[in-house]
């Protein structure tokens, strides 16, 4: 990911039914539906945006979005609208914003309901 600047979300899926079962997600799912969720709402523009799904556990149902400056806002949001994932009921709830310069050793958390409108 070619950035100046990155944010790191942590995301923790709420399932929408109380199924124990929610078994076969994975980061790539998790992927194609917000890349499917982003391009239905910027259309080719969200073709080009830069991001990954990284570390999800099927254990606690989180997991880390990592995008660049130039990115984050229009992906952000589309996490914040994701409601379902090849339909298994569930949404994405952002619970930590980090951002971050690189060789910087500090990072500064931001509300993820600020940062993500």
């Amino acid at each position: 990911m070619k950035s100046s600047s990155r944010i790191s979300v942590k995301f923790i899926i709420r399932f929408k039914e109380q199924e124990e079962n929610h078994t076969g997600l994975d980061n790539l799912r998790i992927k194609e539906a917000l890349q499917h969720c982003i391009t239905e709402q910027f259309g080719k523009s969200g073709v080009g945006l830069l991001f990954d799904v990284t570390d999800y556990s099927a254990d606690t149902s989180q997991g880390i979005i990592l995008t660049n400056a130039e990115s984050h806002r229009k992906v952000l949001a589309c996490a914040a609208l994701l409601t379902e994932i090849e339909a298994v009921p569930s949404c994405l709830r952002l619970v930590e914003v980090v951002y971050s310069e690189p060789g910087d050793q500090k990072s500064t958390v931001l509300s993820p309901r600020v940062h993500a409108r």
